[in-house]
């Protein structure tokens, strides 16, 4: 998963505003290298990874929805947006009766379960018939 989202998704999720206006940093402007690491960048790295600072935040109830969608298939980077923009990992769908830990299980897709599964995703979520993430894997 993190080897995935290091070749690029990662940071255009963590610094969406950062490459669509770079005026919103203001003085956690991200560090160069030859920055100290007490400084600069420590402030840049926690106001990024810990605040999520630069993060696209949306209210919307189609996040959980797409989320939900997203997690059957290898693209872990869209599923890290929907995430860190207020995605639920434990969102029950109403029609499908299950959660995203749920689909990504019966769809074998492990990295997605991980990516769930840092991000809060309830191990012991039921879906509608009782059954947990790990019933839907076998």
């Amino acid at each position: 998963m993190l080897y995935t989202l290091a070749g690029g998704p990662a940071n255009h999720v963590w610094e969406y505003m950062l490459l669509i206006d770079p005026s919103k940093a203001d003085l956690n402007m991200k560090p160069s290298p030859n920055d100290p690491l007490e400084t600069k960048k420590r402030k840049f790295i926690t106001a990024k990874h810990l605040m999520c600072q630069f993060v696209r935040k949306q209210k919307s109830d189609s996040l959980s929805n797409e989320l939900h969608s997203t997690v059957r298939t290898s693209d872990i980077g869209t599923s890290l947006r929907l995430l860190a923009s207020g995605g639920d990992p434990n969102f029950f769908h109403p029609v499908q009766g299950t959660r995203p830990l749920h689909v990504a299980a019966r769809h074998g897709q492990g990295p997605q379960i991980e990516l769930l599964f840092l991000h809060g995703a309830q191990t012991d979520g039921l879906d509608y018939l009782g059954q947990t993430p790990v019933e839907h894997a076998l």
